[in-house]
């Protein structure tokens, strides 16, 4: 009998050490392209011989599901989920939720994009008739708008600028030192301004700053919509890239990219009654590679109104 109720006291120690330190963590994005293969990984300890489940819904509906042992402590599970296609600028809601041994299932909720976002505004990237000033080291944003069939008409000195919208990237602030009156003058007449991944440099702000607002990776949603990603774009870092506010020689406040990490700041702006000057310190052009939210935060810094 004494070794009978030692058996089952070792036993159930052995069930709540297994219960108290098993872990199972989500390390997915929440955004992918729709008609693709979504990645989505999870990280398990301490549950070597458990059963993994996971099921994907859609609106209620089993989209996918699937069961696996658990062979190794600590675990990476990759699954590669084939996502059907969208209509046009459908943004679809899926519910993910995976389970493992006695823990209690997680859930996270993931948005599938139409990978096409700005098919539905040709008529209105006509009408904004947008001129892009970039570096030689920005060629990719080019390669993106032809993808997706963006018109624009590119400019070799930013003195040449005529018109509504202007995007500048990959830009030296310290080699183009005529950008800061070129922009003031710009947006003071109403042009809108987008300065997207600048490499380095200082831009001063002059009287500007103290009316600029500055924001992080954690206003995205408020900023754009809930539905966007403010953790992760794919499994690429892209909050390495920010802003940091520095003095220069003459002591003038000046805006500058920092790829410390320290800093939170991916977004900067300044609006006068029809202006607007925006500085983006995200690549948007490599990460669209990754996710649909730089593509779609394009699309809603071009049309605000699309993102309500």
């Amino acid at each position: 009998m004494r070794k009978l109720l030692t058996a089952f006291y070792l036993s159930f120690l052995t069930v709540s050490l297994f219960s108290s330190d098993a872990k199972l963590f989500i390390e997915s994005p929440k955004n992918f392209y729709a008609a693709s293969e979504a990645l989505i990984k999870i990280r398990a300890e301490n549950l070597e011989s458990a059963n993994f489940q996971w099921t994907l819904k859609y609106s209620s509906a089993t989209l996918a599901s699937g069961e696996q042992k658990i062979t190794e402590s600590p675990a990476l599970i990759e699954l590669k989920i084939p996502i059907p296609e969208l209509n046009q600028d459908v943004i679809a809601q899926m519910d993910f939720t995976c389970s493992a041994g006695r823990l209690a299932p997680l859930k996270k909720q993931l948005y599938f994009f139409y990978p096409y976002p700005f098919k539905s505004v040709k008529k209105n990237l006509e009408d904004l008739s947008l001129k892009v000033w970039t570096s030689e080291r920005a060629e990719p944003l080019l390669d993106l708008f032809k993808k997706h069939e963006i018109p624009f008409t590119q400019i070799d000195r930013l003195q040449d600028f005529e018109g509504k919208v202007l995007i500048v990237s990959g830009i030296d602030f310290d080699e183009h030192p005529e950008a800061q009156a070129l922009f003031e003058k710009y947006c003071e007449s109403g042009v809108r301004i987008f300065v997207i991944a600048p490499v380095q440099g200082k831009y001063p702000l002059g009287y500007i700053w103290k009316r600029m607002s500055f924001s992080g990776l954690e206003q995205i949603p408020e900023q754009f919509g809930k539905r966007l990603d403010a953790e992760q774009w794919g499994y690429k870092n892209f909050g390495v890239n920010s802003f940091i506010l520095v003095s220069d020689d003459s002591g003038r406040v000046c805006l500058a990219p920092d790829s410390s990490g320290l800093s939170s700041w991916g977004l900067c702006s300044f609006r006068t009654q029809k202006g607007e000057l925006l500085f983006c310190s995200w690549d948007i052009a490599g990460l669209s590679q990754e996710s649909p939210a730089p593509l779609y935060i394009l699309k809603y810094m071009l049309f605000p109104s699309a993102s309500k």
